[in-house]
């Protein structure tokens, strides 16, 4: 194994190798290859997921003299007040190696499928909106018409179209109420 002893970093590269990448360390100008690299992360991580937290810490409290409070390791003095701090263990997923992540995928799959239904209320109120919109207009394009029996053509050629219009609008909010539907199914 090459390296300098007591740094952070070994290598078992040559630096011949072509997936090598250059360590940017200056004292360790060496080059280790990529599946290496890997594999010390991997090390890294594995060592992260061992190391368990202390539950409980004891630290002193003591004045200096200008009266602030200052917080040390060792007592600062005969008049040094003892303080136990309490940590608990990290809450949430276990993002070590060999850790669970179903809960995250889970969580995950919960919040699109939601995000989904979202999108797709979103889309039936448009939609409605739109509907609305577009027969009020024809609406009052009718009325303008008058009820002349000249205008009784124009009147029927509207009425054709507020019909076809209210036909397309609910044939796609139906579309899109199944749709919905699909997404909420659990």
């Amino acid at each position: 194994m090459r390296g300098l002893t007591g740094h952070r970093f070994f290598s078992m590269a040559r630096p011949t190798d072509e997936s090598a990448v250059v360590v940017t360390d200056p004292r360790l100008r060496k080059r280790f290859p990529a599946t290496l690299r890997t594999a010390w992360i991997g090390m890294i991580l594995a060592n992260a997921g061992v190391v368990t937290p202390t539950c409980a810490e004891t630290i002193y409290r003591c004045s200096n003299g200008s009266g602030h409070a200052e917080f040390s390791a060792q007592p600062c003095g005969t008049g040094a007040e003892a303080v136990e701090i309490k940590s608990e263990p990290a809450t949430g997923v276990d993002m070590g190696v060999g850790g669970d992540f179903s809960g995250t995928v889970a969580a995950n799959r919960t919040r699109e499928r939601e995000r989904g239904i979202a999108r797709q209320e979103q889309r039936i109120r448009t939609l409605l909106h739109d509907r609305d919109d577009r027969l009020a207009e024809l609406r009052a394009r009718q009325a303008q018409v008058g009820k002349t029996r000249d205008s009784a053509t124009q009147r029927r050629l509207i009425a054709a179209e507020i019909r076809t219009v209210t036909n397309a609008y609910n044939a796609r909010l139906r579309l899109e109420r199944d749709r919905l539907a699909q997404l909420a199914r659990p």
